[in-house]
This record gives C-alpha cells, sequence and structure tokens, in this order.
C-alpha cells in the first residue's frame, strides 16, 4: 500500500480554506510547499495532543519510542500532528497510533501563525527553537530545531524543521 503523500498547496479552495484558519487562529503549523507523508506513530499514554502541533519521538527518537508534544528541550522534531487527543477519549490511556505529517526531505516548508517575540525580516535563514508544541519561540536558538525560511508578519512565518527525523 502507498503512503498517502500531501503536496504542495496550490489550488485556490485549499488556498482559501488555509487563509481561514490562519485568520481565525483554529491552527498552529500547516504544511506550505515540498511533499509530507501521512504516517502513523504510537502515541505516549494519557497525554492531550492538539491537531497541527508538532510532535516529536519521548526522548528524542530512541528505538521504540511514542511521540509525544514536541517542546522547547527536543532537538528531533518528527512532524505535524494531525489528530486532536482529549483526556476524554476512550484511547487517552493507550499508546494507540495517531497519523503525522511527515516531511520527505528537508526542503518541506511549513508555516506557522503562533511566533513567540516579535518577528522581523531579518529573522530568515535564523534557527529557532520552540515555545512548546504549537509556537516557535524566535529569540531562542539553543535546539535550533526550526530553520526560519520566510517573513510574512511579526506572529507569522515559514519555516522548515531544520533537523528532520526523516522515518
Amino acid at each position: 500500500m502507498e503512503t498517502p503523500r500531501l503536496k504542495t498547496i496550490g489550488d485556490t479552495p485549499k488556498v482559501c480554506l488555509f487563509f481561514l484558519l490562519i485568520k481565525f487562529k483554529l491552527m498552529s503549523f500547516y504544511p506550505s510547499s515540498g511533499e509530507w507523508d501521512v504516517k502513523y506513530f504510537r502515541k505516549v499514554a494519557s497525554t492531550a495532543f492538539t491537531a497541527n502541533n508538532l510532535v516529536a519521538f519521548e526522548g528524542n527518537g530512541a528505538t521504540g519510542d511514542p511521540i509525544e508534544p514536541a517542546d522547547a528541550s527536543d532537538t528531533l522534531i518528527l512532524g505535524i500532528g494531525m489528530k486532536k487527543v482529549a483526556s476524554t477519549d476512550s484511547d487517552y490511556a493507550s499508546n494507540t497510533r495517531i497519523p503525522v505529517l511527515v516531511p520527505r526531505n528537508k526542503a518541506s516548508e511549513m508555516v506557522c501563525n503562533y511566533v513567540d517575540g516579535t518577528k522581523v525580516v531579518a529573522d530568515e535563514g535564523l534557527e529557532v527553537d520552540l515555545t512548546n508544541a504549537e509556537s516557535v519561540n524566535r529569540a531562542a536558538s539553543t535546539t535550533n530545531v526550526l530553520l526560519a525560511t520566510k517573513f510574512v508578519s511579526t506572529t507569522f512565518g515559514h519555516f522548515i524543521i531544520n533537523k528532520p527525523n526523516l522515518v
């Protein structure tokens, strides 16, 4: 069975939906260019996940580790989680598999509408950290997990996963 792929967003309905999601802050990360695969990974039990937030392997990718919402200490980002998991869900306390958008290569770009601090044009080309699974810390550069590729506004920009945990 072939892995489903999401390619560059180019047609009008997808672009319109994308800008509505951004405008009303209904998502934090969304693929904007390149090729992305949808893959399924075991999640950490008893942990809430928000759709469209970044995820990482627990323990930064040790063999067999489940995924968890990414945070500022992660050094390898897996991709964008596609499913919300709440404490009221029947599989909340289980290691069930959830879908994740994983970049096929280092050129796959995503947008983020939650940038902590004031993003400026000079940020393009800088390596930055996460504040948490939904936002970029443009003033931090300890883990350098994202690369800022395009300035859009003071709170919105394009990024690539600097060290993608390609699987």
